[in-house]
């Protein structure tokens, strides 16, 4: 397939995709000179978008490279070959031999045979503590610029930023950021459940408002934790007593950080948590901001989170426990609780891999959050009901017998 941009030229593109989205595909492009690019074709384009990914091609930042990485921002709109509309845009290609930040995130790196960059980022060795720090650093300087230029990226997750070999990184997917244009909003959809604050149950999203930094803020440290501790920082069993927590996306709704102001609501915690000791100090109180701050405002930025592991990357840290790490990661089971209410017909079902947004109401305003309450002796089945079942099934088979 051939496309045409006006500041390019003619591209070429590959075969067959590299990625591919609900969004669209993305393939690597060349032009007339041999440069490789990367571009993406539309396949589902939304109401005004091709508006907004114009906007960003007549205003990109001053420069798309920095001493942490590399913006993949849309340089043009591009059409096909002897057709009018358009039908996606040209970027940036990310920095060679990236992979997604995921691989990081995860207790382990997943795969048989994992990279030589999995060796360099293990969180058992000193060396690859560092070295992790230095890549969250590099993620917050990215983040940074984003917030400087006076967007949100509003689903900020790992899927959404690539690490190179040498640690540094390059934010893809760009084109589903919000951007302010003077009175006009280019909004971004609604990003994972994983990564949205807890202010985001509370938001009455059908009038529209406008995503805070402080958003992404909480987005951010959601991705240092897991970076650092290969675990989700809200990931644990409460006590049986607190009903309707039963997902991650539950625990930041109820605030339910591990090492947070709720702890005490926490029956299980997986041992991962527990190396929070072993990283700096001044980072586990960014976390403790991040997640139990009184307000979003409260976050810290990431300017602050940019500073702060620079600065322990330079103070050198111990490697996390071999103990902890080499063992298959800890499964927290969930205690099963009475089904709700079926939904309302009508009521869109969710899928997992979806993005999610908050139902309202039916005055239309959004839905408080549930308050955990005490389960109920009623929940459980009375004793005596076991030896009335046992007598009628002896009965039943006696009868068959005649």
């Amino acid at each position: 397939m051939n496309v045409i941009s006006t500041k390019l030229g003619r591209l070429v593109l590959e075969a067959a995709p590299f990625a591919s989205g609900g969004a669209g595909e993305v393939y690597r492009a060349t032009d007339g000179g041999g440069a490789t690019y990367c571009v993406k074709i539309l396949t589902k384009q939304k109401p005004g978008e091709i508006e907004k990914i114009r906007h960003m091609t007549e205003n990109p930042p001053s420069s798309l490279k920095a001493g942490w990485g590399t913006l993949c921002w849309p340089i043009d709109l591009v059409k096909k070959h002897g057709t009018g509309g358009y039908v996606g845009y040209v970027m940036p290609m990310a920095l060679p031999g990236s992979v997604e930040l995921s691989n990081l995130t995860n207790i382990r790196w997943p795969g048989k045979n994992p990279p030589p960059l999995a060796a360099k980022l293990d969180r058992t060795s000193a060396n690859g503590l560092t070295a992790r720090m230095l890549v969250a650093c590099n993620i917050s300087a990215a983040v940074n610029r984003i917030h400087q230029l006076g967007c949100v990226f509003v689903d900020l997750k790992p899927q959404n930023i690539l690490v190179s070999p040498t640690g540094l990184i390059s934010l893809v997917d760009l084109d589903s950021i919000q951007i302010v244009a003077g009175r006009e909003i280019f909004r971004g959809p609604l990003g994972s459940p994983e990564y949205m604050p807890s202010e985001s149950y509370r938001m009455d999203f059908n009038q529209g408002p406008m995503i805070e930094p402080s958003w992404d803020l909480f987005s951010l440290a959601v991705i240092h934790y897991e970076i650092l501790l290969g675990i989700h920082p809200f990931t644990a069993s409460p006590k049986p007593s607190i009903i309707g927590c039963e997902t991650i996306e539950d625990a930041i709704r109820f605030k339910m950080y591990v090492h947070g102001n709720n702890r005490s609501n926490l029956e299980v915690i997986p041992a991962p948590h527990s190396s929070i000791n072993v990283v700096p100090s001044e980072l586990a109180l960014l976390f403790r901001r991040a997640f139990d701050a009184a307000s979003p405002s409260h976050r810290p930025t990431a300017k602050e989170w940019g500073e702060a592991l620079h600065q322990a990357a330079r103070g050198g840290a111990p490697g996390l426990s071999k103990a902890v790490f080499a063992v298959p990661p800890p499964v927290v089971v969930r205690r099963r609780v009475q089904a709700a209410a079926p939904a309302p017909s009508g009521s869109p079902v969710r899928q997992s891999n979806q993005p999610w947004t908050p139902p309202a109401s039916r005055s239309g305003s959004p839905n408080p959050p549930p308050v955990p309450r005490p389960a109920s002796k009623s929940d459980d089945m009375p004793g005596g009901c076991w030896v009335v079942i046992i007598i009628v099934v002896i009965v039943i088979f006696a009868m068959m017998k005649r």
